[in-house]
């Protein structure tokens, strides 16, 4: 079972979770027909 010897610092837990952020899909517009659709799809 995991649990931890040493507490981890405010730092150490905010530098882990700094890629954790979720951001939206990428969308572009379609020069033909205008329509608005996300990347590659």
């Amino acid at each position: 079972m995991a649990v931890q010897k040493n507490r981890k610092t405010r730092a150490k837990r905010g530098t882990r979770r700094s890629h954790d952020a979720l951001t939206g899909a990428t969308l572009s517009v379609d020069s033909t027909s205008g329509e608005t659709h996300r990347r590659h799809h």
